[in-house]
């Protein structure tokens, strides 16, 4: 076709240049249609080519987005005054809940457990006990999928703890995560604010210095849970002191009068 070169041709194509195309015989019109099926092809693969390059670009995008999201969601996990754990937990061949076991856990949770290198290790690994009522109540959780909100006394640590437990994942991985607080300050507070009432009401009812002292004797002593509380008189230049009032822990031997 004079005057239409190849080069001419792919140009058309790949720009879409609207070139009238001069026919002079059905051999030249042939070819015309099938430069302009090529065009159409060739548009169709431009636009498939940007779906697929907007499609990668989306999903970078999404990727990263996604990397952004999770560090950011990793510094607030780690950061976060709250102690937090997940446990798997554990059952015998007959479906009985035994142990459970620390799948993750944050930086809080060492510091406010005193637990250190617990990933992959059991509660009873940890805590060398059986205290069956953590384990009861988390696989109730397990069970039911019945998110728990309590406060309870850990032997094992000696701290109070508010606690929020709920199960994670799928049913059937048996997770449970834990968010918990170190509230032993607030809970000593409180005991004692309730001792110090107690033994006001109390030494209203009293009459003598004796029972006062025997009062507060039996009340210190059965408060921090040990064998003696005593009361003792010392005079100048004794070596010894004599015991005037004193509480006993029941089955230990008294001291008064020693």
């Amino acid at each position: 076709m004079p005057g239409l070169t190849y080069k001419k041709i792919f140009s058309i194509i790949n720009e879409g240049s609207g070139i009238h195309v001069q026919t002079k015989t059905q051999h030249d019109k042939d070819l015309t249609d099938h430069f302009e099926n090529l065009k159409k092809v060739n548009e169709e693969l431009r636009l498939a080519r940007r779906a697929a390059l907007n499609l990668m670009e989306d999903a970078i995008l999404s990727k990263e987005a996604l990397a952004k999201s999770e560090e950011k969601y990793r510094t607030l996990f780690e950061n976060m005054d709250e102690g937090f754990c997940i446990i798997q937990m554990m059952y015998d061949q007959t479906g009985r809940v035994v142990n459970y076991r620390f799948i993750e856990v944050n930086r809080s949770f060492e510091r406010q457990t005193g637990l250190k290198n617990v990933i992959g290790k059991t509660g009873r690994e940890l805590i060398q006990r059986n205290d069956l009522h953590w384990i009861e109540t988390y696989d109730k959780i397990a069970q039911t999928g019945e998110s728990i909100r309590f406060e309870n006394y850990d032997e094992a640590t000696e701290r109070w703890y508010e606690s929020y437990a709920s199960r994670v994942g799928n049913p059937g991985d048996r997770q449970i995560a834990i968010v918990f607080n170190d509230i032993t300050r607030r809970k000593r507070y409180e005991q004692h604010q309730s001792l110090l009432a107690e033994i006001s009401k109390q030494l209203l009812t009293l009459d003598s210095i004796d029972q006062t002292m025997q009062l507060l004797a039996a009340k210190i002593g059965t408060f921090f849970k040990v064998t003696w509380c005593t009361f003792a008189g010392l005079s100048d230049g004794v070596e010894t002191s004599v015991v005037a009032n004193s509480w006993t822990a029941e089955g230990a031997i008294s001291l008064n009068g020693n």
